[in-house]
């Protein structure tokens, strides 16, 4: 019972958001002091359970999940091709191809699918960053691009096997 006790007031359960942004392979090789800066640029968005965080075409930045879940879906809301493309929990990302791209060209939708918090570090906000720190930014692009190569890496080896399945069957 008093461990029960300890746990609920006495330790915090709600990390920082640069605590929280360590973790981020966007931002994990930063040092403190950069991570503060990034801080700045960074918001704090709280979403209900059913919401949606943004429609195809509409994306214009990275989110990353601090609490709750978030479902990805492919095509039109109310078209009979939609896909569920992935769920996504705490600690995960999402929509960092938006930050290097034309608004309007994703197709995804994403949508919480309980009460969740997410951070997002939006376009706006990295071509400011650029402007006022652009080594910081230089670093921040590079693992962005990184992300980038080893997410369309992983999918061209699930093409692959989806390929290889069908000549099998």
């Amino acid at each position: 019972m008093i461990e029960f006790l300890w746990n609920n007031f006495f330790k915090s359960k709600n990390q920082s958001k640069i605590d929280f942004l360590k973790k981020q392979p966007l931002f994990s090789s930063l040092n403190n002091k950069e991570l503060r800066i990034v801080e700045k640029f960074i918001h704090h968005r709280t979403y209900f359970s059913g919401e949606v965080i943004f429609k195809p075409g509409s994306s214009i930045g990275l989110y990353m999940i601090m609490k709750g879940k978030v479902q990805i879906t492919y095509g039109e809301n109310d078209s009979s091709n939609t896909v569920n493309f992935s769920q996504l929990g705490e600690e995960d990302f999402f929509g960092e191809l938006s930050l290097v791209q034309d608004k309007g060209y994703h197709k995804t939708t994403a949508k919480a699918l309980e009460s969740s918090e997410l951070l997002g570090f939006f376009k706006p906000e990295l071509l400011s960053l650029i402007e006022t720190s652009p080594r910081l930014s230089a670093r921040i692009l590079m693992k962005l691009s990184s992300v980038l190569g080893q997410r369309l890496q992983k999918a061209g080896e699930r093409l692959m096997e989806l390929h290889s399945t069908k000549d099998q069957s």
